[in-house]
């Protein structure tokens, strides 16, 4: 695969990002988890990062590099999101950039909606059209799988969360953005 890349050129600059035995494959359970919501899950047996095949494509190199973190040990989601961008983005594959990249702005994005529908609207227009169609990709795929079985998992993944030191459960994921924000505050963009 070609996430190990990624972690390796993260570890240079950050060694304590370095990602030894690489161990992920495509779920056996993508059917369900898309139903339940998950784009992955780290099997607590075997430490081998599992990823849900029936996600958009371009969504799956950040979800792979995402799991990965929780193989090296950041539990927290929000970290692991960070981390999983920032793998994507250290990767040389421009498809892991663009993976890692797109991820960001959809949750800088649905960060700015949530307080301001309005800005969110005025920004829409200066993203590209074919990153929108990803991002409408990805919501179709939402669409598709939405069900009443994703609102138990999500409330018993909220429980899960809160119950492991994650006060915030399933909001946890989106204070990413906040790392996010923090990384970027002293470099220029």
């Amino acid at each position: 695969l070609k996430s190990i890349n990624g972690y390796q050129n993260l570890a240079k600059p950050f060694p304590y990002f370095a990602f030894e035995h690489e161990s992920i494959k495509s779920s056996l359970m993508s059917t369900p988890l898309s139903y339940m919501g998950f784009g992955g899950y780290l099997n607590p047996f075997t430490n081998e990062a599992q990823v849900n095949r029936n996600l958009p494509k371009y969504n799956l190199p950040t979800t792979a590099c995402h799991e990965m973190s929780h193989q090296i040990g950041y539990a927290s989601e929000s970290e692991a999101n960070f981390i999983g961008y920032m793998a994507s983005i250290y990767n040389d594959d421009a498809y892991f950039q663009y993976s890692g990249y797109s991820f960001a702005l959809k949750y800088c994005m649905n960060n700015i909606a949530r307080k301001d529908e309005k800005l969110a609207k005025t920004l829409a227009p200066f993203i590209s059209k074919g990153v929108l169609a990803n991002f409408k990709e990805s919501e179709k795929f939402s669409e598709e799988y939405d069900s009443f079985v994703e609102d138990i998992f999500e409330f018993v993944y909220d429980k899960f969360l809160k119950a492991n030191n994650q006060k915030d459960g399933l909001k946890t994921y989106s204070k990413f953005v906040g790392l996010l924000v923090n990384y970027y505050s002293d470099k220029e963009l």
